[in-house]
């Protein structure tokens, strides 16, 4: 065995190999000589073959003398070489976190708006689900959702606006998108992000959001990809005595379950959602002629009803231990998209949309509300019961959607009384 010797640096000693060369000279082996508790420790480093050499275990000697000297740290080279590991995997185990997280938080938009709508399927009403899913799924999702959450701009944004103002309904009448379509596309987005920006990861990671940064659709005035302003999407058709009539004619001819709903929007003004969807257990206050409204687009109201509807809600009250219009909706009643789409017929089928293009002076079914409330304001009724009638959170909806109405139905009521009572010419 060849002898160990001293290598002319204090507390380093060498040994060279009997027969293998590194280079041109033998193979040297390299061990500290340390005093430690009074005695002189060895520890071997390793071979001038591995990557040793003499100034590398100098400088391990120096560092193990520096600890010893201080009490801090490793004080061998087992221990030096234990640190270095355990510092390598917790730096390993890091960067394989910083990996991961970087996996998670790298959603696409669709991958974001799944998890949206899973949260708004709990926290929103029915409708307005099946709006934010119509929207996504029709022109939201084949425009942005491939496209990495954390790279939509502000010009993506807009670019989608400039595709959905040029884009074609899936049905209706319109050449284009309707405005209020547009606005809601862009309001679903802004929404995703809203929920990515304060929502969690996971549990595992509370502080980690699944978006950090500001969303990419602004509402700032001047902003690039400002929302457009909401079109006046108010129905201002109100309907006069004939037409009333006719309508509850046209209604009646049609299904009893149809003029029922007919009578009941035009002498409640209540919506035909809201319609559809009364159970027997609302009608508690029926001698009172009181029905109760829960969990409507409003909230929870009670709504008061004339005497005129007294036997169509008995009789509805009495037919049934569920729902007053049963039907094959999701819930068991009647879908108001039915109702809505049968009033339409009713009212082209009796010339009430002859030669009227522009959808705010159509007659739909949202007429019977106006209908009503405008009727109510001219026979007296004050804003505030109205309001409450109506379910309005806010007087001042009440107030612009109806008041402008009441004066031009008072002079057409004029007129169409003038022209009943007026004295025909004779000769």
């Amino acid at each position: 065995m060849a002898r160990r010797y001293h290598s002319g640096i204090s507390g380093v000693y060498c040994r060279d190999h009997a027969t293998r060369k590194h280079g041109r000279r033998p193979d040297v082996y390299y061990i500290t000589r340390i005093k430690k508790n009074g005695k002189m420790v060895d520890e071997a480093l390793g071979w001038a073959s591995d990557g040793w050499t003499l100034e590398e275990a100098a400088r391990y000697v120096g560092i193990i003398k520096k600890n010893m000297k201080s009490g801090t740290g490793p004080q061998s080279f087992k221990e030096i070489k234990a640190a270095a590991q355990e510092e390598r995997e917790l730096l390993a185990a890091q960067r394989a976190e910083e990996r991961r997280k970087k996996r998670i938080t790298h959603l696409n938009f669709e991958d974001a708006a799944t998890r949206f709508m899973e949260w708004a399927s709990y926290n929103t009403k029915p409708k307005t689900h099946e709006g934010y899913e119509q929207h996504l799924r029709l022109h939201i999702l084949p425009e942005l959702g491939n496209a990495p959450l954390s790279q939509i701009t502000t010009n993506d944004i807009m670019r989608l606006r400039a595709k959905l103002e040029k884009k074609k309904p899936t049905r209706g009448r319109g050449k284009t998108l309707a405005a209020s379509t547009i606005t809601g596309c862009l309001g679903v987005v802004r929404e995703v992000f809203n929920y990515c920006i304060e929502t969690e990861v996971s549990a595992e990671y509370p502080d980690i959001k699944l978006f950090t940064g500001e969303n990419p659709v602004k509402h700032k005035k001047f902003g690039a990809a400002k929302i457009l302003p909401k079109k006046d999407n108010r129905n201002l058709r109100v309907l006069y005595d004939d037409e009333v009539e006719a309508v509850i004619q046209a209604a009646l001819e049609c299904s009893t379950d149809q003029y029922h709903i007919t009578m009941i929007a035009l002498h409640t003004g209540m919506r035909e959602q809201e319609i559809v969807s009364l159970h027997r257990e609302h009608l508690t206050a029926i001698d009172r002629r009181i029905i109760h409204i829960l969990d409507s687009k409003s909230g929870t109201r009670t709504v008061s009803f004339p005497p005129v509807l007294d036997e169509i809600i008995h009789m509805r009250r009495d037919a049934t231990k569920g729902w007053l219009f049963p039907g094959n909706g999701v819930e068991g009643y009647r879908t108001a998209a039915s109702v809505s789409r049968q009033f339409t017929r009713i009212a082209d089928a009796i010339g009430l949309n002859e030669g009227i293009n522009d959808n705010r002076l159509r007659a739909t079914f949202h007429t019977l509300r106006s209908t009503y409330a405008v009727r109510m304001l001219v026979g007296g009724m004050d804003l505030e019961n109205l309001r409450l009638q109506l379910g309005h959170k806010d007087i001042g909806t009440t107030s612009k959607n109806y008041l402008p109405l009441v004066e031009s139905f008072r002079v057409e009521s004029v007129a169409r009384a003038h022209e009943n009572a007026t004295i025909k010419r004779i000769g």
